[in-house]
């Protein structure tokens, strides 16, 4: 891969910046050795040509008044094929039990995003909105091959494997805002909340691997010395999953972690921390259990936890 990037910022007007950038990438694969199987499954022809990428990015940035900015921004990002996605063959790479096989016919992903973000400080308060809006063609992903038997430890479940393939139309759409609110001179609070909904067109579901509607709220106390955080996580239940990826759904839930770091003297730190204080039975969506086959083998995170440490600076 040899890559080159180009970026200029203009002042439009006293108040506007415009930033532009291009980044050219000329990339070339190859690969040793094949197994006879993948060069079967491909006919031979498992040699990818090479590749001239063209991606483009650009921002307007309007500052109307003192700590307020509003940001315009669109961009067309390609991401070319890594090399699991390519050559992998009937190997567990993903975090799931599925083998995985790549597929060097895979065409480079390609991604037309706009996003609108608007910013505000004032002395004390900080706040932000970011939405954004995302059309891509030739989106990588995996899917469940019926034709593709498992190869090693072939009585054990799952039995098929799962075959990169490019996703011809998709869409991503989704926000993230948050604030943060300095007062009483030692006290801060947070609230920040993310929401992605995520379409495949060509086949008419969900894409999948996308994380729930979730929110972070959190309370500090900061002094010179001390510092400890009361945080709160809160995630909705993600029913939008790929049947195709065989993807789970997840319940949502709520969790509890407190955090306490005190400076003894200049050179030594206490920590500690209680996380998942009401020992919740959760599922973080993007963590993967063995057998990703039903609710029963969903992977749990760990419970209540006590954890005290020591931290010493030279």
């Amino acid at each position: 891969d040899l890559g080159l990037f180009l970026e200029n910022k203009f002042s439009v007007a006293r108040s506007v910046d415009w930033l532009v950038g291009v980044r050219f990438d000329g990339v070339n694969y190859g690969i040793n050795d094949p197994e006879n199987d993948f060069q079967e499954l491909y006919d031979g022809h498992i040699n990818p040509s090479s590749r001239f990428v063209p991606e483009l990015t650009t921002s307007l940035n309007w500052r109307p008044a003192k700590g307020l900015s509003v940001q315009l921004s669109t961009a067309r990002a390609v991401r070319t094929p890594d090399l699991e996605e390519l050559f992998i063959n009937h190997l567990s790479v993903g975090m799931d039990a599925y083998e995985y096989v790549g597929n060097p016919n895979l065409k480079p992903e390609v991604n037309y995003q706009t996003d609108v973000r608007i910013e505000k400080k004032w002395e004390r308060v900080h706040a932000f909105a970011d939405v954004f809006v995302s059309f891509l063609q030739d989106y990588i992903t995996a899917r469940v091959d019926t034709a593709i038997p498992r190869k090693f430890m072939p009585c054990k479940q799952p039995k098929f494997t799962k075959k990169f393939t490019n996703i011809d139309n998709a869409f991503k759409t989704g926000f993230e805002a948050g604030v943060n609110w300095q007062f009483a001179k030692h006290f801060i609070y947070d609230l920040s909340a993310s929401y992605t909904y995520a379409q495949n067109k060509t086949w008419d579901e969900p894409l999948p691997e996308i994380p729930p509607f979730t929110a972070v709220t959190s309370l500090t106390y900061k002094t010179d010395k001390l510092d400890t955080r009361l945080n709160v996580r809160m995630a909705s239940a993600q029913n939008r999953v790929s049947d195709r990826f065989d993807e789970s759904a997840t319940p949502g839930y709520t969790v509890f972690d407190w955090y306490f770091n005190y400076q003894v003297v200049r050179f030594m730190e206490v920590r500690a921390s209680v996380t998942n204080i009401f020992n919740k039975n959760y599922v973080e969506h993007l963590s993967r259990p063995y057998k990703n086959m039903d609710a029963a083998s969903l992977y749990y995170e760990p419970g209540v936890s006590f954890n005290v440490g020591v931290k010493f600076s030279f």
